[in-house]
């Protein structure tokens, strides 16, 4: 029986971090030949308005062919979902070997709201891209194991 498709997902805001972690999602997908998705969460207060979902689709395929740059992956999926982002984040990764999201320092480490909750509820293993590419500094990043949220026990 063959082993169904890997799946890496990365939690893609737009942000520097976020656009950062696209690019690492790329090479790990890359590396390991697994399926890449591309997820942007949208708030539920904002699902009546089409102008952020028609923003998130090309915010996410600007920067998905950006940060593939003409190399081939076996698959690319792009994903739109309305709800708490945290909460769909972690529910989309049910089923997959790795989720990528950014998180920048403001304060304390892992101090966002949306990358704390991810962090808390983690299903899969999760890395954190803490830092935005920059020409004179490499981002760097945290691998964090699988664990089971609490809303799910």
């Amino acid at each position: 029986m063959p082993s169904p498709m890997r799946r890496h997902v990365v939690a893609l805001d737009g942000s520097p971090c976020s656009v950062s972690a696209l690019r690492r999602g790329v090479t790990e997908a890359s590396a390991a030949g697994t399926e890449l998705l591309a997820l942007h969460v949208i708030p539920e207060t904002l699902a009546n308005d089409p102008a952020h979902r028609i923003a998130g689709e090309a915010m996410m395929d600007a920067l998905v062919d950006a940060a593939l740059g003409g190399r081939p992956l076996a698959s690319v999926g792009k994903e739109i979902a309305y709800g708490h982002p945290a909460e769909v984040i972690v529910d989309r990764t049910g089923e997959t070997d790795l989720l990528l999201i950014g998180a920048a320092f403001t304060g304390a480490p892992f101090d966002g709201s949306t990358v704390a909750a991810v962090l808390r509820g983690r299903r899969c293993p999760v890395l954190v891209c803490s830092s935005p590419d920059l020409s004179d500094r490499m981002s760097w990043a945290v691998r964090l194991p699988a664990r089971r949220p609490a809303w799910h026990r």
